[in-house]
C-alpha cells in the first residue's frame, strides 16, 4: 500500500500543475454542458455533413471527398476499419475533439513552462485558454477544428524547442506536423510556407538532418492527396473548398453588392449556377469571377472582404446560441445568455488584441523574438484569409486564440524583464 501511495504522490508532485489544469477543465466543461444543455452531437446544421460524406467516401468507396482532405477523415473514420456501422465514426469523432480540446490546453501549459521561469505565469496563462468558449463549444461539434487547433499547438511547441536550443529535429518535425495539418484544413499549407520562410537559413540544415525523413513522408501524403484528387476530378489540388467558399461567400457577397440584392449564402442564382458546373468547371469559373470582379467590381470587392473581416470577428459562438432549454431549467436562459456574450466578447478582444499585437511585433521585429514572430505571422495570417468568408461567427479565428494568449504572455515577460528559460 505505501508503495502505492509513494507512486502516486510522485506523480503529483511531478505533474501537479498539470493535474490541477485538467481538473478544472473537466469541471469547465461540466458546467458549460449542464447548464446550456450542451452535449456532443452530430448536426446536419454547418459542415458536419460535409465531414462525414468525406468519412463515407473514403471507407467504403475510396475516393477523396473534393472539400475535405482524406486526413481528417482517415482520423474520424478509424472505427470503420473494424466495423460497418458509421455511429462509430459519429461517436470516435465527438470524442476525439473532447480530447483534443483537452490535450491543446495541457500543450500550451508545455510551450509556456518550456519557455518561462514562472510556473504560476505559465497556469495562469494556460487557464485564459482554457476558458475560452469557441474552442470548448465547437468540440461538441463533428468538425475538425479541435484536431486542428491541436496540430498547429504541438508545431508551436517544437518551434519554440527549436528556437530554444537551435536542434534541428525540433524544426523538422513541427513541419511535418504543419504539412500532415494540410490534411485537415488546406489553410494549413499557408502556415507550412510562413514557417518555412521564416526559417529560411534552417532549411538547408533540416534538408541534410536524418529527422528529414519525417517531412518526407508528410509531404509524401500530401502528394497522395493531390494525385487522388487528379485522378477523381481533374486537378492536382489538395482540396476545392477555397474555391466553394470564395464563389459562394466573398464573391458572393460582392456581386450582391453590384446588384443590390439580398445576400444569401448558397440559395442566390449566383450559387444555383455554379452547382451545376463540374467541381473542375468551377475552378475555371472561379478564377474567371475573381478576374472579373477585381476589374470592374473593385469597390465591392474590397467592401466584402471588409464585411467578411468585420462579421467574423464579431460574432459569439453559433454552436452555443444554437442551444435550447429540453429540460426547461430554470439556469438555461441566464447560463446562455452568459456564454454566449463571453464567447462574443472573447472573439472580439482576442481577435482585436491579436491583430495589434501582431503588427506590432512585426514593426518591432528586430527587438522582439522568433517566437512571437511564428505566433504574429501565423495570426495574421488566419485573420485575413478568414475574409474569405461571413457569417461563421468565431469558428475560424478560434485558431489563432491560444496564440494570441501566449503573445500576452511573451510581451508580459519581455516588459517585466524576463528571459526566455
Amino acid at each position: 500500500m505505501e508503495v502505492i501511495v509513494a507512486f502516486f504522490w510522485r506523480i503529483w508532485e511531478r505533474f501537479r500543475d498539470e493535474i490541477i489544469l485538467v481538473m478544472i477543465a473537466l469541471g469547465w466543461l461540466f458546467l458549460l454542458s449542464t447548464s446550456i444543455q450542451l452535449k456532443p452531437e452530430f448536426t446536419m446544421v454547418g459542415d458536419d455533413w460535409s465531414y462525414f460524406e468525406a468519412v463515407s467516401k473514403l471507407y467504403f468507396e475510396g475516393l477523396p471527398d473534393e472539400g475535405r482532405p482524406f486526413g481528417i477523415a482517415a482520423i474520424y473514420g478509424l472505427p470503420l476499419l473494424f466495423t460497418d456501422n458509421l455511429d462509430a465514426a459519429i461517436h470516435f469523432g465527438l470524442g476525439l475533439n473532447l480530447c483534443c480540446w483537452l490535450v491543446s490546453i495541457l500543450v500550451v501549459h508545455r510551450i509556456l513552462t518550456e519557455r518561462y521561469n514562472s510556473a504560476f505565469h505559465a497556469f495562469a496563462y494556460s487557464v485564459l485558454v482554457l476558458l475560452c468558449v469557441g474552442n470548448l463549444a465547437i468540440a461538441f461539434r463533428f468538425l475538425p477544428e479541435p484536431v486542428f487547433i491541436l496540430l498547429i499547438l504541438l508545431a508551436v511547441l517544437f518551434l519554440n524547442r527549436f528556437e530554444l536550443s537551435s536542434k534541428t529535429k525540433h524544426l523538422s518535425v513541427a513541419l511535418a506536423i504543419l504539412c500532415f495539418a494540410m490534411l485537415i484544413k488546406p489553410v494549413a499549407t499557408g502556415l507550412a510556407v510562413i514557417v518555412a520562410v521564416c526559417h529560411f537559413r534552417s532549411l538547408l540544415a533540416v534538408v541534410k538532418h536524418k529527422s528529414s525523413v519525417l517531412v518526407y513522408a508528410m509531404l509524401v501524403l500530401v502528394g497522395i492527396q493531390m494525385n487522388e484528387m487528379h485522378k477523381a476530378y481533374g486537378d492536382y489540388k489538395i482540396s476545392y473548398i477555397g474555391n466553394t467558399t470564395y464563389y459562394n461567400y466573398l464573391g458572393a457577397k460582392a456581386d450582391c453588392y453590384r446588384k443590390n440584392i439580398e445576400f444569401i449564402p448558397g440559395e442566390n442564382a449566383r450559387a444555383k449556377h455554379f452547382q451545376s458546373f463540374s467541381i473542375h468547371d468551377q475552378q475555371r469559373l472561379v478564377r474567371e469571377d475573381i478576374a472579373e470582379q477585381l476589374q470592374n467590381n473593385t469597390f465591392n470587392l474590397i467592401k466584402a472582404y471588409g464585411y467578411c473581416l468585420i462579421d467574423n470577428s464579431s460574432k459569439g459562438s453559433y454552436i452555443v446560441a444554437s442551444t435550447y432549454n429540453w429540460d426547461n431549467t430554470f439556469v438555461f436562459r441566464p447560463a446562455k445568455f452568459f456564454f454566449k456574450a463571453l464567447s462574443k466578447a472573447q472573439n472580439i478582444l482576442l481577435t482585436a488584441i491579436g491583430v495589434v499585437l501582431s503588427v506590432y511585433v512585426w514593426i518591432k521585429r528586430k527587438s522582439t523574438s522568433g517566437f512571437s514572430k511564428i505566433l504574429a505571422a501565423i495570426t495574421l495570417y488566419v485573420f485575413f484569409v478568414s475574409g474569405i468568408s461571413c457569417l461563421q461567427t468565431d469558428r475560424f479565428h478560434l485558431v489563432f486564440f491560444p496564440l494570441v494568449i501566449m503573445m500576452i504572455a511573451e510581451c508580459r515577460n519581455k516588459k517585466a524583464g524576463e528571459e526566455p528559460a
